[in-house]
């Protein structure tokens, strides 16, 4: 891998990208300044040090205390011998290199860790991923994850078709897509810490960094920004 420092980076921030669980992930965010870029060996992609699946794995309390506002939330139906997909082509152009740190969005993944486990190799070297072992088509993770707050839901499925009614491949894509359509959220407003912000008695974020207001989340679910992938273009009709 390859750094390259920003204006302010120094020698006490070596430790780059190499941060435990999304609270740590996100309080270098804050710090961006101070934080040394690491990017692979092509500088095209942004790049951080192998994580073991466990330590990007979130419950859904876990999710729900975390400020999730901006991301993209990936809803993936996949059994645990389901073929892979390659999700790293899905991320990887998230991370490329001409964003800064601060700019890349958190990818949130919900779905079967058992799946997500074998193409973990390929996607632990990019930063800014968390898991949430869930269902897709549970309202209870959606909203641990503030999908009412991403700024793109993508809806997958690693599936295959069963071979008496090929037809039905999409079923789940779909029935995760109207879900989601269906929900309706409080009226509360996304808030995201702010390094640059100044003086006092202003609120602050559990991280400790001061809070200033956000886009306002969708109210219902048929505004959330959503693309779901389909097997057979005639399902969605």
């Amino acid at each position: 891998p390859t750094s390259r420092s920003t204006g302010g980076a120094n020698g006490s921030s070596s430790n780059g990208l190499g941060s435990v669980g999304i609270a740590d992930d996100q309080a270098k965010d804050f710090d961006f300044e101070k934080t040394e870029m690491k990017y692979d060996s092509t500088g095209m992609f942004h790049w951080c040090p192998a994580r073991s699946i466990e330590e990007c794995i979130l419950d859904r309390n876990q999710a729900a205390m975390t400020v999730l506002n901006g991301h993209v939330v990936v809803c993936l139906f996949a059994d645990p011998d389901s073929p892979l997909i390659g999700l790293r082509n899905l991320v990887m152009p998230l991370r490329a290199s001409n964003f800064h740190y601060h700019e890349l969005k958190h990818v949130v993944i919900v779905g079967s860790v058992d799946y997500i486990r074998r193409e973990w190799k390929m996607l632990q070297n990019l930063p800014k991923i968390s898991i949430l072992n869930g269902s897709p088509l549970s309202r209870a993770d959606l909203r641990a994850v503030n999908v009412n707050l991403c700024d793109m839901c993508v809806i997958l499925s690693a599936k295959v078709p069963s071979n008496d009614d090929p037809t039905l491949a999409d079923k789940e894509a779909i029935l995760a897509s109207l879900n989601i359509k269906a929900m309706t959220f409080d009226d509360t407003i996304g808030v995201l810490s702010d390094s640059n912000a100044t003086g006092t008695g202003e609120k602050s974020s559990p991280l400790g960094s001061p809070i200033v207001l956000q886009r306002r989340g969708s109210v219902y679910g048929s505004n959330v920004p959503m693309i779901t992938g389909m097997t057979f273009e005639g399902s969605s009709k």
